[in-house]
């Protein structure tokens, strides 16, 4: 949550640092977190003497995220990807042995903490993801950072299992869409992304599985799509869409007529 003061209240699970409170989760009430007075829930983040003010806040898969005042974006949570901006250490990045647990408690974030792959220079107005993340800025521009093992970063680069070249990302790493094209605001879930327009029509991409896209693919062969692809349907015939929202395996579009 975020206050009408700029500040950041998160709630919930906490064993992989997305509530941004402390590396001792399992110490403090277990890994749920919650708190009638409000006081436990409150994340600040102090430098040179001042609380950092935030205006704008994000989650996604065992991530959170708040927008600063000045542009800059503070994550915390699971970075088993990059997804976050931090790049993995070599040791983190060739860990081997114990369960996925350990692993990733080596991974993850504890507190809202600065993260430099996001230029402070452009205004993030969407960002979401779970493996890997997609954000808009208000000009329209998409970019996508992460785990790009199903295409999701849009950016078509992955070739296959053997590629251990583009199968993640630490950096930001732009999405094309046809010429003329403006975002008007992103989606994503684990493995896909949606993007719609200003003009009403959205571009899917990434695996889709049971057809959460919205393209219509039925072909297993069809079904990792390398990069924005316009999704056409008889029941958007002559409806303007107005914003999409992507869960675990299904999307919801909420669309108006065009002579609306």
């Amino acid at each position: 949550m975020l206050s009408s003061e700029g500040e950041i209240y998160t709630f919930g699970e906490g064993s992989h640092g997305q509530l941004g409170n402390s590396a001792r989760t399992k110490r403090i009430r277990s890994s749920y977190m919650a708190d009638d007075t409000g006081k436990l829930l409150h994340r600040s983040v102090l430098e040179k003497s001042k609380f950092v003010k935030f205006s704008n806040i994000f989650a996604g898969g065992y991530w959170t995220m708040g927008l600063a005042m000045d542009g800059r974006i503070f994550a915390c949570g699971l970075n088993n990807y990059g997804q976050l901006g931090f790049p993995l250490s070599d040791e983190q990045n060739n860990g081997r042995g114990g369960d996925l647990e350990e692993q990733n408690e080596k991974l993850k974030i504890n507190r809202l903490t600065y993260s430099p792959a996001f230029p402070s220079d452009k205004k993030w107005t969407h960002i979401a993801g779970v493996k890997h993340i997609v954000a808009r800025t208000d000009d329209g521009e998409v970019y996508g950072i992460g785990l790009n093992t199903d295409n999701e970063l849009g950016i078509g680069t992955y070739e296959g299992k053997d590629d251990k070249e583009h199968w993640r990302y630490f950096e930001l790493q732009k999405i094309n869409f046809p010429d003329g094209v403006k975002i008007a605001g992103i989606t994503a879930t684990l493995g896909c992304s949606i993007a719609w327009t200003d003009d009403g029509y959205a571009y899917g991409f990434g695996y889709d599985s049971v057809g959460q896209l919205g393209l219509g693919n039925t072909e297993d062969e069809e079904k990792c799509v390398t990069t924005p692809r316009k999704i056409t349907s008889a029941h958007l015939d002559d409806y303007k869409i107005i914003t999409v929202d992507l869960a675990d395996n299904h999307s919801v579009f909420l669309a108006a007529k065009n002579d609306e």
